[in-house]
């Protein structure tokens, strides 16, 4: 009996004791010193990122898909969150850590939200906007780096430290046909019509590769004869290359016999593409060159007016010689 008394003692003061270290973790787990592990996971759109930037024209909309999860200690239980305080989201800001200097790159919207769970679980959408400038190499892909910083949330039994995750999005810029024309010599010449007027159309590669410009007479006058060379090659100055060249458009109005009071407007229209693939090409330019014609023709009479001059002089000096 006694025997019996001294275990049923011994097993009342070992419960105490064992309520007691209950008791006395409590404020500890209620401190969330439980913590769990997060993870995040950047991944984008391959499709959306594949499509080539046109610099300055266009800009590139990539989605954006992040994933969170926590990991660790009590993971297995139903439902994470109700081991938070007042919240079952963590807060991820969303912003651009690197891209290359002729780049400009943003995320919308900065901040997304997702859920806590042990299962990897979708964020918010957010979409990547990236554009370049004319310096962008072309047809060179580049990295845009983007940071995810997944805020720390703390529970009553449960603490979640932040994080920090990182993915590389893989951008390729396009072919730039840009082009810059000036005309030293101004658009506009008056000659007569044994002349000929030369304009000369200076043409400079502000892309992003090496540039084929083509030059293109449209609508010729009946009897007007323009002349102008057909293609140049321009280098790429972000290459650092030889970027501009100089043709010179060569225009004869109509001579025939008489007299000339002609005016008419010359088109040349400019064209830049890549110099390897014609199919990509820029905005087309169309120039316009006036010229007036004033004064007598006198084609194939020449030689034969100038022998009734030579005649004519000889003849006075007959003249003037019989007369003495």
């Amino acid at each position: 009996m006694k025997k019996n008394f001294r275990t049923a003692k011994a097993t009342f003061v070992f419960a105490i004791l064992l309520s007691s270290l209950v008791l006395i973790s409590l404020p500890t787990v209620s401190a969330g010193l439980i913590k769990l592990t997060p993870n995040v996971i950047i991944s984008y759109d391959t499709d959306a990122a594949s499509q080539v930037i046109t610099p300055i024209e266009t800009k590139l909309h990539i989605p954006l898909r992040i994933q969170y999860q926590v990991t660790g200690a009590l993971v297995s239980l139903p439902n994470v969150p109700e081991y938070l305080d007042t919240t079952t989201d963590v807060f991820i800001d969303l912003s651009v850590e690197s891209c290359p200097s002729f780049c400009s790159a943003s995320i919308t919207p900065s901040t997304i939200q997702a859920p806590i769970t042990q299962e990897l679980s979708d964020a918010t959408p957010a979409t990547l906007i990236v554009s370049v400038n004319e310096n962008a190499p072309g047809f060179d892909d580049f990295v845009v780096r983007v940071k995810a910083k997944a805020s720390e949330v703390s529970g009553i039994a449960i603490s979640i430290p932040e994080k920090d995750s990182f993915g590389d999005i893989r951008v390729q810029p396009s072919f730039a046909a840009l082009i810059s024309i000036e005309q030293p010599k101004g658009n506009f010449m008056e000659i007569g019509p044994m002349g000929t007027a030369d304009f000369e159309i200076k043409v400079e590669n502000l892309g992003n590769a090496p540039t084929e410009v083509t030059f293109e007479v449209v609508d010729i006058p009946e009897d007007w004869s323009p002349n102008v060379q057909e293609t140049v090659i321009l280098g790429s100055g972000v290459l650092g290359e030889d970027s501009s060249k100089t043709v010179t458009l060569r225009i004869k109005p109509p001579y025939g016999f008489g007299y000339h009071n002609d005016r008419k407007t010359i088109q040349v229209k400019v064209t830049p593409s890549y110099y390897r693939n014609a199919a990509l090409e820029g905005k087309i330019y169309t120039l316009n060159f006036t010229i007036q014609s004033r004064g007598f023709s006198t084609p194939g009479f020449e030689g034969a007016m100038l022998l009734i001059a030579l005649a004519g002089v000889i003849g006075f000096i007959l003249y003037k010689k019989r007369k003495k």
